[in-house]
């Protein structure tokens, strides 16, 4: 008994230090790209997570919930909360990041008209998104406040807009690095440029929040079918816990309620994917 409680422990201990090490190591290249120096400033900390960071945070996540469960509930209450832990986490910074990318599109669709509304008064495009950064809400505020720094140092106009555009992963915000870009080096009317992405992006936006309505009905019968195993195990386990508990008993039984898991996130996946339609 005492050895399983060390075993456990240090399993817990271990999975902390790796999710810890994650949040570090965003928390470091948050302060260097935004120059953070308070500490109350992190509250994007999760959008620095992503890719192979993210899974591994989720799976840390979800051991050390799954061992702890484990020792609370059982072995039932444990896959559940690994299962949680590994496909919650990521999906939660994944949903995180979908809406800040939709709040900078948004707000760049308005200040676009702005920087347009600066060229035309004779402002060069540089003093115009000097001045769109003091105007702008957050997050595109401090977006612009970062490409307005890195010009002071030394770099081109150009290049923070393509460093910006990595960052955020939007096609508007590439679609105005490529008309900058080309306005600077052949020429052209680049108000009338922003004016039509300007546009162009608040009716894409338009018809986003129309499709998002009209598979709202799709998207919530996803979570119901998904939730429905879930939920019919549970109501079993509280009529009949004797027959659930054979099956956790079993490595038979438990393989099944692994696969059983499985396919509810590979379904959840697919129906999601269907409904999610790309303007």
């Amino acid at each position: 008994m005492s050895l399983s409680i060390l075993l456990a422990s240090l399993s817990v201990f271990f999975f902390a230090t790796l999710l810890a090490r994650v949040f570090q190591q965003a928390a470091s290249r948050l302060r260097e790209r935004y120059d953070v120096r308070d500490a109350a400033e992190l509250g994007d900390l999760l959008l620095e997570i992503e890719g192979r960071a993210a899974v591994l945070a989720g799976a840390s996540a979800g051991m050390i919930v799954g061992v702890l469960l484990l020792g609370l509930g059982g072995i039932l209450p444990a896959l559940i909360g690994f299962v949680g832990g590994v496909v919650g986490l990521p999906a939660h910074l994944s949903h995180r990041r979908r809406k800040w990318r939709a709040a900078l599109e948004i707000q760049l669709a308005e200040g676009l008209s702005t920087v347009s509304s600066a060229l035309r008064a004779g402002h060069s495009l540089h003093r115009a998104f000097e001045q769109l950064a003091e105007e702008a809400q957050q997050p595109l505020r401090r977006e612009l406040a970062v490409v307005v720094r890195q010009c002071r140092l030394g770099k081109s106009l150009e290049d923070a807009l393509d460093l910006l555009a990595r960052r955020a992963r939007s096609e508007d915000v590439d679609l105005l690095v490529v008309s900058v870009a080309v306005a600077r080096r052949s020429g052209g009317n680049l108000s009338k440029t922003l004016d039509r992405i300007a546009s162009a992006a608040r009716e894409r936006i338009r018809i986003g929040g129309k499709i998002r309505a009209l598979t709202a009905q799709g998207r919530m019968q996803a979570w119901i079918i998904a939730a429905l195993p879930l939920f019919l195990t549970l109501a079993m386990a509280w009529q009949r816990p004797d027959l659930v508990e054979r099956m956790l008993q079993s490595p038979v039984g438990i393989g099944l309620y692994a696969s059983v898991g499985l396919m509810e996130v590979l379904g959840l996946w697919a129906i999601r994917r269907i409904v999610a339609i790309r303007i």
